[in-house]
């Protein structure tokens, strides 16, 4: 029997993205689950020295980041689907549909539908989403930015804002906010995730 499960986590900065991964994998000690952690699309191409955006703007940037997700998406994914059996939960740091986050949903369509998806098909890629709110909301005292990004927590709040609404239709939109200290958030996260896979599962 073999059941994928893929879950994208979306949230902006300083909520957790890049801390959960440990947290997650501990959750996961010796259930039998298999971990696959898909990274940031962004990142890699910053990274790379392929951050468009003052250059070229955000738009030619997004598509960028649109192609980059979808190759990175498959080749990570391949362990799960080539194999014979087993659970495979795999993590996406940030999903494909993000990119409504960053521009108007118009154009976001557009760069969708040259790649030949809606974005009802686009949401359809995940089984579920789970939004970390940013610290700026909530959590405003433990709020910094690092490395090359640079919001303050007004603009922080209002791209957590966006990203939400960017995924709000998916039909499992699991958000969790910074109530309790940032343990509980990932414990609230780890137990997410352990709902979907283990109730699937059964």
């Amino acid at each position: 029997m073999k059941k994928i499960f893929k879950i994208a986590i979306a949230g902006g900065a300083c909520s957790g993205k890049t801390s959960c991964p440990a947290y997650i994998k501990k959750a996961f000690e010796n259930t039998g689950v298999n971990l696959i952690f898909i990274p940031e699309a962004a990142t890699l191409l910053s990274d790379e020295g392929k951050d468009t955006r003052e250059t070229h703007g955000v738009t030619h940037f997004q598509n960028a980041v649109f192609e980059r997700q979808l190759q990175i998406e498959k080749v990570y994914s391949k362990e799960a689907e080539n194999s014979d059996d087993g659970i495979f939960l795999i993590i996406c740091d940030r999903g494909i549909v993000d990119a409504y986050s960053y521009l108007e949903k118009e154009d976001a369509d557009k760069i969708a539908a040259a790649h030949s998806f809606t974005k009802e098909q686009l949401l359809n890629r995940y089984d579920a989403v789970i939004h970390l709110v940013t610290a700026a909301d909530g959590a405003i005292e433990f709020y910094k930015v690092e490395g090359p990004r640079t919001e303050s927590p007004e603009e922080a709040v209002e791209l957590d804002r966006k990203t939400k609404k960017a995924w709000e239709d998916h039909p499992r939109h699991i958000i969790i906010d910074n109530s309790g200290d940032f343990n509980n958030k990932m414990n609230r996260l780890t137990d997410a995730l352990r709902e979907i896979v283990f109730s699937e599962k059964a």
